[in-house]
């Protein structure tokens, strides 16, 4: 379109003000909206999406201004993410978006009932009342005195259901449930405005209301849902779980029949923003997102990550309910696409853990959809997981052993790949150790410590052990080689077995660590090459390889094992050594 054109100016004109509202604060961001000169054509020209997640960011009271000016596309949208429960109809959050919407714009809302969501709403009465039409020669004593009518001709039941609570907000911000008595008072309040409204199309409702086949009504419900939905980008769950299909560089670059369409974008429509503006402004597709040379690569890059985010909630079953459940989801899009990116910067002949520059990222992500992106990003986690899964299965430990007996890091390197979705174990993280995968680093430091894991599993494998371990010993890797070999040291019976504190402190003077340098004890002292030749000897001792063999598959384990031994112990005198703070070593 061209430039003068009134209605791609409107149109611009409303997308920088949606912008302009996102990155305000919940309170700001309405009173920008109902301040504006035409409140109204903004709120409609939000999409869905973006709507939903301001009106959560405000507080769903203090949205009624905004519900009110929603359309009717937009107020379905809001029902069918809110009340639906997998294939399920959540009745409880009916009620609960019922009570809002009359709230909101009473009028409206009995017209909507009546005509644009009728069978939705004959389903949700079937399920909340019964109704009796009474006899021109019948008394109404005879009807039952828990039924009441607005007529005395329909005369309408609440039925006692298990109440199921909602949880929502009140305008304070705090939690409050929907219980019984509220459901009782939207439904009388509903159904007295319908009759209010419209008598006869009142008694329609309610006679098709008592003949509804309550499964074919929900099926075909989700259906037309789904439909709705997957033209937002939210496809239907066995649709949306194909983005954790891998894709292979040679897919991709080949553009492989299996790769992921682009379809073209339509400039007139809008986009969701909050997926692209919750993106981190540091993450380095975000960046490469601004870097995009024309408005359409932009904007093409802007739809795919939006509907990304989105097929990404519905496969892994996340409800969204506020702006941090779709930054979850833009966080872990971004994460795989990046991955993606280097991907194909190393193919092109560069080290495969440097990541593009910003220029070339966005010169990628105009030449390959983010979607594919993605899953050949997540093509490289899963690779790793499938590694674990296959050693996994015939794995030495696991005949006998729990998973901790990986110890902390190399035990959370398994979790998060023995999982149904692979997850990137942070020993950074104070809080949850566990994140979706954010670069090629990541994936590369996981697969070198899988790596390791593997090799030491084989090689405990091959050891002439007796292979009983005891029940009341927190059992390692470590403290289970250091404890065999400490007892071999000490001419001890070579069984996995503790060692006494006495024996110990032998060991640990006249084998172990070399004196404490000038007498000081606050100075660590290190381990004797005497000790570590001695080790390694004896590894040699009770396995079938040779010593240059251990050195190439477990050798850097090794000397983190030392490593560890001296930061732990390395400060401690031999008469100091308190066997409840010692792990490396089973002491009695």
């Amino acid at each position: 379109m061209s430039e003068n054109n009134p209605l791609e100016k409107t149109f611009r004109h409303l997308a920088d003000i949606r912008k302009e509202v996102a990155a305000l604060p919940p309170e700001k961001a309405l009173d920008r909206i109902l301040s504006s000169s035409a409140p109204m054509p903004l709120v409609h020209s939000f999409p869905g999406q973006d709507l939903h997640l301001l009106i959560h960011d405000i507080g769903l009271p203090d949205a009624l201004p905004l519900l009110k000016l929603a359309s009717s596309r937009q107020w379905e949208y809001f029902v069918d993410v809110e009340v639906w429960d997998r294939d399920r109809i959540d009745l409880a959050r009916v009620t609960r978006w019922t009570e809002l919407l009359l709230a909101a714009d009473p009028g409206r809302m009995t017209r909507w009932v009546s005509y644009d969501k009728v069978i939705f709403y004959e389903y949700y009465l079937y399920k909340n009342i019964r109704v009796v039409v009474r006899e021109h020669d019948q008394d109404p004593s005879e009807i039952g005195d828990d039924y009441f009518t607005f007529d005395s001709v329909f005369y309408i039941r609440i039925l006692d259901i298990p109440a199921v609570p909602v949880t929502a907000e009140n305008a304070s911000g705090q939690t409050v449930e929907v219980d019984d008595e509220t459901r009782r008072r939207v439904i009388t309040d509903l159904l007295k405005r319908l009759a209010d409204e419209d008598p006869v199309r009142f008694h329609q409702i309610l006679l098709e209301a008592m003949h509804v086949i309550s499964a074919e009504i929900e099926e075909e419900r989700f259906r037309q849902r789904n439909i709705r939905m997957a033209e937002k980008g939210f496809l239907p769950f066995d649709e949306a779980v194909g983005i954790y299909q891998p894709l292979a560089l040679e897919d991709i670059k080949n553009n492989a029949a299996h790769a992921e369409y682009r379809p073209a974008v339509d400039a007139m429509q809008p986009v969701a923003q909050f997926p692209a503006f919750l993106g981190d402004a540091q993450n380095p597709v975000i960046q490469a997102l601004e870097a995009c040379d024309t408005d359409v690569h932009y904007r093409q890059a802007e739809v795919e990550l939006a509907g990304l985010a989105n097929r990404i909630i519905v496969a892994d079953h996340k409800p969204v309910r506020d702006r941090a459940d779709v930054k979850a989801a833009v966080h872990k899009a971004c994460g795989y696409i990046h991955i993606g990116l280097t991907a194909l910067t190393a193919d092109a002949g560069g080290p495969s853990s440097d990541a593009p520059d910003m220029i070339q990222s966005a010169s990628l992500m105009a030449r390959y959809s983010l979607p594919s992106l993605f899953r050949l990003g997540f093509g490289y986690a899963l690779k790793i997981k499938w590694r674990a899964d296959h050693w996994h299965r015939d794995s030495w430990y696991k005949q006998q052993l729990p998973l901790t007996f990986w110890d902390e890091t190399w035990m959370g390197v398994l979790g998060g790949l023995l999982i149904k979705k692979p997850l990137y174990f942070d020993t950074d993280r104070g809080d949850r150790h566990y994140r979706e995968f954010a670069d090629m680093t990541e994936i590369t430091a996981t697969q070198s410590a899988l790596d390791r894991i593997i090799a030491m599993d084989r090689f405990l494998s091959r050891l002439t052990i007796e292979p009983r371990f005891p029940s009341n010993a927190f059992l390692t890797w470590k403290n289970l080689l250091l404890t065999l070999w400490a007892r071999h040291a000490l001419g001890l019976s070579p069984e996995i077995a503790a060692i006494d504190l006495a024996s110990f402190r032998s060991f640990f003077a006249d084998h172990l660590f070399s004196p404490h340098p000038s007498g000081q004890s606050d100075e660590p002292a290190d381990i004797r090459l005497s000790a570590k030749q001695s080790f390694l000897t004896w590894l040699v001792g009770c396995s079938d390889l040779a010593e240059k063999t251990i050195l190439t598959r477990i050798g850097p384990s090794l000397d983190d094992l030392f490593i560890e031994i001296e930061s732990e112990l390395g400060r401690v005198r031999p008469a100091d050594i308190d066997p409840r703070f010692v792990a490396l070593f089973l002491l009695k």
